[in-house]
């Protein structure tokens, strides 16, 4: 269902080690897993927080990745600087709720099992966009994880020794950041089939074709047993043709 576009790199998925950002999180010992299939999503797990009873807990920050470079390798500076949370709503070391970070407040679907609990929005200093997926996700991380690291010395977000499968789930040769950065990959969900059969593929089955192909089906089968003439390049989707 992939195909080759001049300019374009040849990739499956996108790799940690590839991008310096990425490979200096998880160089840093934090829990790193690139999760990429319906959505690109970075999430890093095992932040510890303080909850509404001054608990210390661990949950996992969540961004989307849209900055990316045709190679799959992510560059900056960052075009979105909010992230989501999957926990319980992170508090100060006394248990008073970090409201001020809060955008979101709802449990839904973000497409491939990642369900969030909370939306943060945390601009940078100065309104300068953040410099890359470091700069992020830890800026996010220490504003979540001090008051807890106040509690109690011995947690750290920065544990982890696992270095997680980069393998993607994807039928497309490059990530499909456009339901990542509308945020529709719980929709596009629906329409990752293994199979999907058109019949007919003239002037009305050509456009749903091109439209079943931006999807993540993995097989599109086509039944026509008529000829494609010069007449029907005029009705069919990306058409080309010379004028005089």
């Amino acid at each position: 269902m992939s195909s080759s576009r001049t300019g374009w790199c040849s990739m499956s998925a996108i790799r940690i080690s590839r991008s310096s950002d990425l490979r200096r999180l998880q160089d840093e010992r934090y829990d790193v897993e690139l999760v990429q299939g319906v959505a690109v999503h970075l999430l890093v797990h095992n932040v510890p927080y303080v909850n509404r009873e001054k608990r210390v807990c661990f949950g996992t920050l969540v961004s989307p990745i849209i900055d990316l470079d045709p190679c799959g390798v992510t560059r900056g500076p960052l075009q979105n600087h909010q992230t989501w949370w999957i926990g319980e709503q992170p508090c100060s070391r006394d248990g008073v709720p970090m409201d001020n970070i809060v955008c979101e407040s709802q449990t839904r679907e973000l497409g491939d099992g990642i369900t969030i609990n909370f939306g943060f929005s945390q601009k940078p200093l100065n309104n300068v966009p953040y410099a890359d997926y470091y700069a992020k996700m830890t800026r996010y991380i220490d504003i979540i994880s001090n008051p807890a690291m106040a509690l109690d010395e011995t947690v750290s977000p920065r544990t982890c020794q696992l270095i997680r499968d980069e393998e993607g789930g994807s039928v497309f040769r490059y990530a499909d950041t456009a339901s990542t950065r509308c945020g529709i990959g719980a929709a596009s969900v629906k329409l990752a089939m293994d199979k999907v059969a058109i019949i007919g593929v003239g002037g009305t089955g050509a456009y749903i074709l091109d439209l079943v192909a931006k999807t993540h089906a993995r097989e599109i089968h086509l039944f026509d047993g008529d000829q494609f003439k010069q007449h029907n390049a005029f009705r069919a989707p990306e058409r080309r043709y010379q004028k005089h």
